[in-house]
């Protein structure tokens, strides 16, 4: 690659393949698990970063929303053979029940995909009572 090469607007505007890949992985007890993933291109990936949560502060919660942010990104990039998506949003608490192991694994290659960096996501969930207001009027006790 040169040192100064330069793709220009019209050159960066038409990026928008997505682009695919099959991962696969052996687990004990559950065997050879293997699936296709796509990237997502900037306005799928700011609804991940920027999708609505709850507004509370206790640490259980914040778990509880990492938990879902990493089941949305999984939702996002899990694709059928034929590229389809593979789940939807109402599949989420049924994605809470697999192996921990499994998910995990599947969360950290569709992080890395989709070009999030290490705990970005997690620092998003630490920092969103910040990002949201945790004084909002939906907080307040009604009369």
């Amino acid at each position: 690659m040169s040192e100064n090469c330069s793709i220009g607007r019209d050159g960066l505007l038409g990026k928008t393949a997505r682009r695919f890949t099959w991962i696969e992985k052996e687990f004990p007890v559950h065997g050879v698990i293997g699936l296709d993933i796509q990237s997502l291109n900037e306005l799928e990936k700011s609804g991940i970063e920027n999708a609505p949560v709850e507004n509370k502060t206790s640490r259980r919660f914040k778990l509880d929303e990492m938990a879902i942010m990493r089941q949305r990104l999984i939702v996002a990039c899990a694709v059928e053979p034929n590229h389809k998506p593979m789940y939807s949003e109402s599949d989420i608490p049924a994605l809470g029940k697999i192996d921990g192991a499994i998910t995990n694994w599947i969360y950290e290659e569709c992080r890395k995909h989709v070009g999030f960096e290490a705990g970005e996501l997690e620092e998003l969930v630490k920092n969103s009572s910040v990002i949201r207001g945790d004084d909002s009027p939906s907080d307040s006790p009604e009369p």
